[in-house]
């Protein structure tokens, strides 16, 4: 094994040794310039006939052959798949020197039969040999109509020759009988290379033998009807062995057949040699009811026209099969609706000039039936709701699909904002229907996202697609059965929440996400701003993520969160945003010990290595637990309020400030606020907007902030935009604000220059004591 494996690479650089191909290029120019020589002598000849007498010429003829054999044979040095057939025509190239060699020693009288006759008939058959070989040597498996029409081809072809043949050898002499030969074997050869090209599809493959044997049968018909040599068409003789050299020499080492052009298509050149084959044998037939011909070309002439009505047959087969591949592949197997093949197929082809309406309808909890009931009753559920989706009677044009799993899809042509919403409205009525299902009765309501693109505003299918997505999105997220989004209110520069995870992923990599700060301030109770200013100190500022997307522009939180949650790269995103922090922090504390906020998800705080790695960010940075402060929603402290609890203990416990976030807007449930750690309040914006003009969010607001102050919390109120609602806020005991009003979010840069144009900051205030 060792000794095989060390000497295949020599193999291969022998293979691959220049001197092969340059030993071809001097044999085949030397084969072209000798016939080129014999041509223009010839011509300036007086007397063909006698030239041909002379015992030189078919020496020259063998010493022509042998050039031709030292081109194969180095074609077969340098090819791989070839190798055999290249070979063989060395050898064959061989067998015409020594046919030659032999009629120049005992040169016949005439066209009269001699030994040497044996040699080329040997030759002759080896060709006939070589299209099978390489039909061996490619191991091609095509379509049986392949086969057929090279049989059809070849069978028409050689009864056409035999009939041609034989029309002419009655009474006959051997003479005679021998030029018919080589014309019957020429009429053979070219039979098998077109049937040849029809096989493999590349008809250019098999041109140069072709053109070879073509002008050899136009040589063999001269010398057959001249009667003997001397025929100026016996010039032709010297190009067959030449153009069969220049085959080999130009035939590329690794050739091969294309896999897809043996393909069953439908291609002129696919029709033409099998049409031709089939009339020559209607021709053969016409003609045997004319004359008598036989019954070996009439006998091929029916097996030809057989082979056609065979070859009829198998086309028909392959179209049904083609159709219903077809239906097969734009079919879903277990509903028999449409899939996502037919739905891209649909909205391709819908006109511009009609409004289009695309419905998702997606199966809410429909995981419980697979987990409860098993996923035949599942598989049951989908087929029964897909009946329901089409109904006895589809409206014309309607395209029902099932996408995926639960998710179904509707095409409504010519169908606006109000009809869609209609459709939407009875499908996802229908779907809420009970049904029976293994002896149980189910029960599920639906989801609808539709998509609309208004008249003589055409939307892609990809957009029109991806906004029905959004919309089955928004549908779920507000546990609405429907909501509708037509296309052209929509930004053209927004991206399906897909393609942005997949660049957001790229871009916390690649360092493209930002954060800018938005102040805190304490605000001095007297002195309103509505009276002419109010004397304020910075007491902190709040992160908000950025994105600087290279071609979208600056992105806000809402594509990032949004991008995030579907790629699920909350704990990356929660990773930078904290990292960039604390290091921004770090930038300005030792002058102005100003603390940073930043907004943590339920994934962070469910995360119980956070604490670790907060110590570790502070320890790098050389910042104190003070100088963080982390802000949690109030949704997220219900998720697993054990967990949560506990990673905000370890946090509270370094000294790291802890925030509760949007409050207000969540469960509001009072016990978590003597139970967790929490040093602040933040009050959202949606009690703080209409303080100036709405008792009852002001009765709310002051004993929000009566209790925070009375459990020992500070309290923010966000959202601050005008001057009253400060006032407002402030007379109800808030210590920070924070809002447009009293500083918007800026970059770091701009941040920084302005906590250093602003009046000193108090000295550092004690964390809260909990439950005090």
């Amino acid at each position: 094994m060792q000794e095989r494996a060390a000497t295949a690479p020599r193999t291969g650089r022998r293979r691959q040794h220049p001197g092969w191909l340059t030993a071809s290029r001097v044999a085949v120019w030397s084969a072209t310039g000798f016939a080129l020589l014999v041509v223009v002598g010839s011509v300036f000849a007086a007397d063909l006939s006698g030239v041909w007498d002379d015992p030189a010429v078919p020496v020259a003829f063998g010493v022509l052959a042998t050039t031709c054999a030292v081109v194969a044979g180095c074609a077969a040095v340098r090819a791989t798949t070839m190798a055999p057939v290249w070979t063989a025509l060395a050898a064959v190239m061989l067998l015409f020197t020594s046919a030659n060699l032999a009629y120049a020693a005992d040169p016949p009288s005439g066209l009269e039969p001699s030994w040497a006759d044996g040699l080329y008939g040997v030759g002759y058959l080896a060709l006939v040999g070589m299209p099978f070989l390489l039909l061996r040597r490619l191991r091609l498996r095509p379509h049986p109509t392949v086969w057929v029409d090279g049989l059809t081809t070849g069978l028409g072809a050689l009864a056409l020759a035999l009939a041609v043949v034989l029309s002419t050898v009655h009474d006959a002499d051997a003479a005679t009988l021998l030029a018919l030969g080589y014309v019957a074997a020429d009429l053979l050869l070219l039979a098998l290379l077109a049937s040849l090209g029809s096989v493999v599809g590349s008809f250019r493959s098999v041109l140069l033998p072709a053109l070879a044997v073509g002008l050899q049968l136009v040589a063999d018909l001269g010398q057959y009807l001249a009667g003997g040599n001397g025929a100026p068409t016996d010039l032709l003789y010297v190009t067959g062995p030449v153009l069969l050299a220049w085959a080999a020499h130009r035939c590329p080492p690794e050739w091969t057949i294309r896999e897809q052009s043996w393909r069953l298509r439908l291609e002129v050149r696919r029709i033409v040699l099998p049409l031709g084959g089939s009339t020559a044998a209607l021709l053969v037939l016409t003609w045997s009811a004319l004359a008598p011909l036989g019954a070996v070309p009439v006998l091929l002439a029916v097996a030809a026209l057989v082979s056609m009505a065979v070859r009829t047959v198998l086309t028909l087969r392959a179209t049904e099969n083609f159709y219903e591949l077809r239906a097969q592949a734009l079919t879903d197997p277990l509903t028999g609706l449409g899939n996502r093949r037919t739905l891209d197929a649909a909205l391709a082809g819908l006109p511009d000039d009609v409004p289009t309406a695309l419905l998702l309808l997606d199966l809410d909890s429909f995981h419980d039936v697979n987990d409860g009931l098993g996923h035949a009753a599942g598989d049951e559920v989908l087929r029964l709701q897909a009946a329901r989706l089409t109904g006895d009677e589809e409206p014309p044009g309607r395209v029902a699909v099932r996408l995926e799993g639960d998710t179904f899809a509707l095409v409504l042509p010519g169908t606006g904002p109000a009809g869609a919403r209609a459709v939407a409205d009875e499908m996802a009525a229908r779907l809420r229907l009970p049904m029976h299902v293994g002896g149980t009765r189910v029960r599920l309501t639906a989801s609808v996202g539709v998509a609309v693109a208004p008249a003589g505003q055409p939307s892609a299918p990809a957009t029109l697609l991806r906004r029905a997505d959004d919309a089955l999105t928004q549908a779920k997220r507000r546990a609405e059965a429907v909501v509708v989004h037509v296309t052209d209110q929509q930004p053209e520069v927004e991206v399906s929440r897909l393609q942005l995870a997949g660049e957001l992923d790229t871009a916390i990599a690649e360092g493209q996400l930002v954060l800018w700060f938005q102040p805190q301030l304490h605000v001095a109770p007297a002195c309103p701003v509505a009276r002419g200013g109010r004397v304020t100190t910075v007491a902190g500022c709040e992160a908000l993520v950025r994105w600087a997307h290279p071609t979208r522009g600056m992105l806000g939180p809402d594509h990032i969160l949004g991008a995030a949650e579907h790629g699920r790269l909350l704990p990356a995103l929660g990773d930078a945003v904290l990292g960039m922090a604390v290091a921004a922090a770090a930038t300005w504390w030792h002058h102005t010990p100003v603390p940073v906020s930043v907004n943590l998800s339920a994934t962070d705080l469910g995360d119980r290595r956070l604490p670790d790695r907060v110590f570790q960010l502070l320890l790098a940075h050389r910042l104190p637990p003070w100088a963080l402060t982390v802000e949690v929603v109030e949704d997220t402290l219900m998720l697993d309020p054990l967990r949560v609890a506990d990673v905000l203990g370890r946090l509270r416990e370094m000294g790291v400030g802890i925030a509760i976030d949007d409050y207000g807007t969540g469960y509001s449930s009072l016990s978590y606020l003597h139970q967790l750690p929490v040093d602040e309040l933040k009050l959202d914006r949606s009690l703080t907007q209409d303080l100036a003009t709405s008792p009852t969010a002001a009765a709310i607001t002051r004993h929000s902030i009566a209790l925070a102050h009375d459990l020992g919390l500070r309290v923010v109120g966000e959202g601050i935009e005008d001057p009253e609602g400060l006032d407002a806020l402030v007379e109800l005991g808030c210590d920070t604000v924070q809002g447009y009003l009293t500083g918007r979010p800026m970059p770091l840069a701009d941040w920084t220059t302005w906590l250093a144009e602003q009046t000193p900051p108090p000295a550092r205030v004690e964390p809260a004591t909990v439950g005090s």
